[in-house]
């Protein structure tokens, strides 16, 4: 195998590499998400207590931090 074809093999492998971590960020994006200090404090307290509540204002992740713990109590999929 020359150099060229080499090279043109590692491209081709790197390159599906990079299409397979996008899909993985597309579709499996809670195990990409990192919640907010607040958000991680409202976590731990779902330990503790049975019914919690999240109040926040505008714009501060309240929709996307209840679509992850909806996420994690439907698959059972909990992060560390």
């Amino acid at each position: 195998m020359s150099d060229d074809d080499q090279d043109r093999e590692l491209g081709r492998v790197a390159g599906e590499i990079a299409k397979a971590a996008g899909l993985a960020q597309k579709y499996r994006r809670a195990d990409y998400w990192l919640p907010y200090i607040k958000q991680k404090e409202f976590f731990d307290l779902t330990l503790r207590h049975r019914e919690v509540a999240l109040f926040a204002g505008n714009q501060l992740g309240k929709t996307e931090a209840a679509a992850f713990m909806m996420a994690c109590w439907l698959t059972g999929i909990y992060p560390k």
